[in-house]
């Protein structure tokens, strides 16, 4: 028998156990039951570079929020963003008042984009909920950038082309199509204006 195998093994099982656990614990089942199921990948919603990509790892992860909730371990809920690319929400495992809480939340290439565009260009603000309010704001800030993408794509690209694509994505409706077609043909208008504009 190969030990470092059934080691992993076992320590596979053991983490598959109390991820099971977790889904049992009220104040966090909500939150847990999204974070196995959802399609945003972990690195996206949690400050920082994190990532899971195994059981053993996301264990760890729930640890740290069960640590949060009962023993007073560091986790707040943020929003980072600004008015043009959205306010993605974020847990990040810090105080409020850590004078480095932006620096923990965002990631690698977040950092990169904030240097390229200057200080200031992420705001961070702190959210009062609950963590098992959590999944619930992160799909909507999701369907909401979806629905700014579709608009662009439409408005440049014309409608039918954008839904061919759009039709494959999670979280886009058809009913969009109605519903924003206001802000479609604005977005139009001012790509029209820019054309002319290069043009002469």
């Amino acid at each position: 028998m190969n030990k470092l195998i059934d080691k992993i093994k076992e320590n596979h099982e053991n983490s598959i156990k109390s991820i099971d656990y977790y889904l049992t614990v009220p104040e966090m089942s909500v939150l847990v039951d999204w974070i196995i199921n959802s399609t945003s990948p972990v690195n996206f919603y949690i400050g920082g570079d994190r990532n899971v990509v195994s059981a053993v790892e996301l264990e760890n992860l729930l640890y740290d929020i069960h640590s949060a909730i009962f023993e007073g371990g560091d986790m707040v809920f943020v929003t980072i963003g600004n008015d043009f690319i959205g306010h993605e929400p974020k847990i990040v495992f810090a105080s409020e008042f850590d004078k480095d809480l932006k620096e923990l939340t965002l990631n690698h290439h977040q950092k990169l984009v904030e240097k390229r565009r200057g200080e200031g260009y992420y705001e961070i603000k702190i959210l009062g909920i609950t963590p098992n309010e959590f999944g619930t704001l992160y799909d909507k800030y999701r369907e909401d950038s979806i629905k700014r993408c579709f608009i662009l794509d439409a408005a440049r690209l014309g409608v039918e082309e954008a839904s061919k694509y759009y039709s494959g994505i999670e979280f886009f409706q058809e009913s969009w199509y109605k519903e924003l077609e206001c802000e479609i043909l604005e977005q139009k208008k001012k790509y029209e204006v820019l054309l002319e504009s290069s043009n002469e």
